[in-house]
């Protein structure tokens, strides 16, 4: 029954196509959208005609299957441009792109090409020069370092310890001075 077969044969399984397509992307060197995972349209071709009388039937599909890729560089330079057109890069910096957690939605897919939404959330901080800061908050008591540091947009909060404990100034010399950052609960 040649319906039965053609039915038979649309009904499989594409997760190794879908797996295989996207192994080949990533050996070239590509990342994967897998949202664009496609199945085109299915050629069918019969043996023998509907209606004809034969003792065996071979029937065929083909179907071209595709998905695209892109490069994290590419992706990742877009979202840099778009970050730094919203803040202020004398003051702040993207701290991850968040092109990890990226989430892709086609609009529109030919054969050739696809166009596609891509939603993330990137994380921007305070851009901070360890070796300025250093030289700026030298000498300095604890009160003056917390001014200095929480100028800056991002910096939520300053925490200044002195080591032994009857040390009541930064010391003046930057090569003593130890800056840890923390990225915040929220």
């Amino acid at each position: 029954d040649i319906d039965s077969a053609t039915q038979k044969i649309g009904s499989q399984d594409t997760t190794s196509i879908k797996s295989s397509l996207q192994t080949a992307l990533q050996k070239g060197g590509w990342d994967p959208i897998l949202t664009t995972f496609n199945a085109g349209t299915p050629k069918v071709t019969n043996s023998a005609n509907v209606g004809d009388q034969a003792n065996n039937v071979t029937v065929t599909e083909t179907i071209n299957y595709t998905m695209f890729g892109v490069h994290d560089s590419d992706l990742s330079a877009l979202i840099k441009s778009n970050v730094n057109g919203q803040i202020d890069t004398s003051k702040q910096a993207m701290q991850n792109d968040g092109l990890s957690q990226a989430n892709f939605t086609v609009i529109s897919q030919s054969s050739t090409g696809a166009q596609v939404n891509m939603q993330t959330t990137s994380t921007v901080g305070p851009n901070l020069n360890i070796a300025s800061l250093k030289k700026q908050i030298a000498g300095k008591k604890s009160g003056d370092v917390q001014s200095i540091i929480n100028a800056d947009p991002g910096v939520t909060k300053v925490l200044v310890h002195y080591s032994p404990f009857w040390v009541n100034s930064t010391p003046k010399s930057a090569s003593k001075i130890d800056i840890q950052f923390k990225k915040s609960a929220s």
